[in-house]
């Protein structure tokens, strides 16, 4: 009877296992279906969206009117951001829209964990909104935080709030990586991706970094074919294609995204086509070094302009190609005018950078100095620009690792998901037809159950003795382990014994003894003078020895300096070796006859150079001590 029923649970087991378990959803007060309705009309007309929008708020940054519950507050405040910048007006609801991206941020992340529903706020029962609505809306705060960093020159944050909009689309809407036109997707959501996909690339293209914008480009122009952002939009996101290519030197590449970009252009009345086709000059003078087939073009874009601004653009593309073919006179005669009333930074940099070398070659000497100190100006530091590329790059290719390990994830459960339906339907009539057959065999075997008992306690005994082998073997494995680890430990304290023996042995050494009492009983104030103490300078006998001693106690550290920093100079050596000693900078200043923001100088110098954020004298100190 007790076989039988351990029979029939197994079979209800197998059978339960393969049911998922329903949760009671918790509801949440969500959109009021009059902040809805202006997120809807935002898409179409955002001017009257804004006008429809305004009465909710006393002012942009301060309280509200007419809006009761905390997710209309953080909605409303969202929408006024996104409002503010589709109609080109400065973003001054800043703080309050940070205070809407945690909030979206902390939402997701229950409704991503627990089974959360957000039902709507209206007269009428409404269906609950999904957590992919709660997503596109986190993805679009984010994305809007991320204009309003770009806009204050903030553009590490900026690529970072980008980048968590896509990716949480990514993770939310699979349809985005397989769209299928037959499926369901929210409105909007393929230009939303192609719009900020835009954003990232113009960023990484201003940053010349080259490749990604490449990548971000071509994710515009795959989802504009789904759902274009405007009628150009494929033709520029086409013709963006083409100006990386072009910038990488990849000639024939860009000129075949020009040609598509042109191609798909609706029209020819427009800056996006006259910008493409003095491209497409540009770059035929490239490719063919003839001046006069690109120069025409120009010129003819340049009849068409529609302003002042637009003809200096053409204005610096024709005095370039003046300048590569050395006819100075015509190329100052359209660049100058660029220099002087464009308000392009970027182009003037390279306009200037033109003019000088025009004025060395074709003026008295001390002409170009007004070029020179622009550019000095102006131009960026390499070294900001390039921690800025690194941190830009890292970010980027950390997305696209995620991207990939959520891909692989996603694959691998599929064929899990697929796997496990399979199994279920071939081993559901298997595990009933196994119960039936049990019924039917117990009873042939009931007058065998006591012997098969008795040999089951034997092999479960036999189990318990390799059971209780395999412990004392492990016991015996962990014993040995722990055996080594004390060994090691022992070992470890010895070496520090050694090294601390080191170290006061250099200490103790005359030379070290002599530099650290002739400093020790000194009354240094930051208003001390070196010149007061001069008879303790330290001369260059006592220099070598001091060099002499480190050599001795610590043999690797000069090599390793040198190895860390090839340009060390000596100074900047003695000013390692005096750390050594535990002494101050104001001690260190009176040895070396210098002022003490001169050591401060040199020791923020020394650690950028040895790349430590720690404090430098527990820097070198920590590098010598450890050479034993």
């Amino acid at each position: 009877m007790k076989a039988k029923l351990f029979f029939i649970g197994l079979f209800l087991f197998a059978l339960a296992a393969c049911v998922q378990k329903a949760k009671v959803p918790e509801l949440v007060e969500g959109p009021s279906e009059e902040l809805s309705a202006i997120d809807s009309l935002m898409w179409r007309q955002p001017d009257s969206a804004l006008v429809c929008l305004l009465p909710y708020f006393d002012t942009y940054s301060d309280g509200m009117s007419n809006i009761s519950t905390p997710y209309d507050k953080h909605y409303a405040n969202l929408l006024l951001a996104e409002l503010l910048y589709k109609n080109y007006l400065p973003q001054e609801n800043r703080k309050k829209l940070q205070q809407a991206v945690a909030y979206y941020d902390s939402l997701l992340k229950v409704m991503d964990t627990q089974d959360v529903s957000i039902r709507r706020l209206s007269r009428s029962e409404a269906s609950p909104m999904s957590a992919q609505t709660i997503a596109f809306l986190n993805a679009r705060a984010h994305y809007i935080n991320g204009v309003g960093y770009y806009e204050n020159d903030s553009v590490v944050r900026a690529c970072t709030e980008y980048l968590l909009s896509i990716e949480t689309v990514e993770s939310h809407f699979p349809e985005v990586e397989t769209y299928n036109p037959a499926s369901p997707h929210p409105s909007h959501l393929f230009r939303f991706m192609a719009l900020t996909y835009n954003r990232l690339g113009e960023l990484f293209s201003e940053q010349f970094m080259l490749e990604p914008s490449i990548v971000c480009y071509k994710n515009v122009f795959r989802f504009c074919e789904i759902e274009p952002t405007s009628p150009y939009g494929i033709g520029n996101a086409l013709y963006r294609i083409g100006i990386q290519y072009d910038n990488l030197g990849e000639k024939d590449s860009a000129n075949y995204y020009y040609t598509k970009a042109i191609e798909a252009l609706p029209d020819t009345s427009n800056l996006f086509y006259r910008d493409m086709t003095s491209s497409q000059a540009l770059l035929g003078y490239q490719l063919n070094h003839q001046a006069e087939p690109a120069l025409k073009r120009l010129k003819q874009m340049i009849a068409l302009a529609e302003d002042g601004d637009e003809q200096l653009t053409r204005y610096s593309t024709i005095g370039y190609i003046f300048f590569e073919e050395k006819q100075y006179d015509s190329a100052k005669l359209y660049l100058k005018p660029v220099f002087e009333y464009k308000s392009n930074d970027p182009i003037r940099i390279q306009v200037a950078e033109y003019l000088s070398v025009i004025s060395d070659s074709t003026e008295t000497s001390g002409k170009s100095n007004v070029y020179i100190l622009f550019l000095a100006k102006h131009k960026p530091l390499v070294a900001d620009e390039e921690a800025k590329v690194s941190q830009l790059n890292t970010k980027f290719q950390n997305y696209l690792n995620r991207k990939q390990k959520r891909e692989i994830v996603k694959e691998k459960a599929h064929e899990r998901k697929i796997t496990a339906r399979k199994t279920v339907t071939l081993l559901a009539p298997f595990l009933l037809a196994i119960v039936l057959l049990a019924f039917m065999t117990l009873r042939k075997h009931y007058t065998k159950s006591l012997s098969e008992k008795e040999a089951e306690t034997q092999k479960r005994l036999q189990e318990k003795d390799l059971l209780l082998t395999t412990h004392e073997a492990k016991a015996k494995t962990m014993e040995q382990q722990l055996k080594r680890l004390k060994a090691a430990k022992e070992t470890h304290k010895q070496q520090r014994t050694k090294a601390e023996q080191n170290r006061n042995a250099f200490l103790c050494e005359p030379t070290c003894r002599n530099i650290i009492a002739s400093v020790s009983d000194l009354h240094l104030s930051a208003r001390s003078q070196y010149g007061d103490f001069h008879q303790i300078a330290l001369d260059e006998a006592t220099g070598i020895a001091l060099g002499n001693a480190v050599a001795k106690h610590f043999p690797d550290l000069v090599a390793q300096l040198a190895t860390l920093s090839p340009k060390l100079t000596w100074k900047e050596m003695q000013t390692c070796y005096l750390y050594l000693l535990h002494l101050e900078d104001a001690q260190i200043a009176v040895l070396q006859q210098c002022h003490n923001s001169t050591i401060h100088r040199r020791k923020a110098k020394l650690q950028k150079a040895f790349g430590t954020t720690k404090p430098f004298p527990d820097f070198i100190q920590n590098l010598a001590y450890r050479q034993d």
